[in-house]
């Protein structure tokens, strides 16, 4: 009987701190989903597009058409697809034209940029004009993750913004065109990302 109940104890023990390791986890989760929906929100609010892990086939971007999540639409629609799936593609290019009018100067990014903070897991994003600038280039240095990034005419980036983002070690592709900056940029590339493969600079 004393052993029964020792073993009942122990059991019962095992079961909450089970239960409260799930509880705990959960409640991360639940926050890591908020705040994905929020950065995407804002991206899409902006005009830009991302692409979940499903949908990303390498550095270049998401291009696996009719890609599709493995759970049931119900499941999706009741805890949404952030819960399941992390954003591994930020693309704010188009968000430069509308009815083929440039509408950079009429978009506010800051929102956006200070978003990206929240979807660690990006592997690659596309930036373009205005969104390029030192003071962003914080904001993408916190996305350890990226291996492609690409600066389309970026007239405003300097030597500066390169150098925030010292702390991309996974990058392995990086395009920048029309920038400001120098032979000191391509020294601070070269000594924070090991891994980089093919960098393309124009104008």
């Amino acid at each position: 009987m004393q052993f029964k109940r020792r073993w009942l104890q122990l059991s019962l023990r095992t079961s909450l701190i089970v239960i409260s390791a799930i509880a705990i986890w959960l409640a991360v989760k639940a926050n890591d989903t908020r705040r994905q929906a929020e950065a995407v929100s804002a991206i899409r609010e902006a005009g830009g597009s991302v692409c979940y892990d499903f949908e990303y086939k390498d550095i270049s971007g998401c291009s696996i058409s009719g890609a599709e999540p493995w759970e049931p639409t119900w499941l999706l629609d009741l805890v949404t697809i952030n819960f399941f799936h992390e954003v591994y593609g930020v693309n704010l290019v188009g968000s430069q034209v509308l009815d083929g009018r440039d509408t950079a100067a009429d978009r506010d990014y800051e929102n956006v940029f200070a978003r990206l903070e929240q979807l660690p897991d990006v592997r690659t994003l596309h930036l373009a004009k205005r969104q390029v600038t030192d003071a962003n280039m914080t904001h993408v240095g916190t996305l350890t993750e990226l291996e492609g990034l690409y600066l389309f005419d970026a007239s405003e980036l300097t030597d500066d913004g390169v150098r925030r983002l010292s702390k991309l070690a996974n990058l392995k592709y990086l395009h920048i065109d029309n920038s400001q900056i120098t032979d000191q940029a391509m020294e601070y590339i070269a000594q924070s990302s090991p891994n980089l493969k093919e960098l393309v600079l124009q104008g």
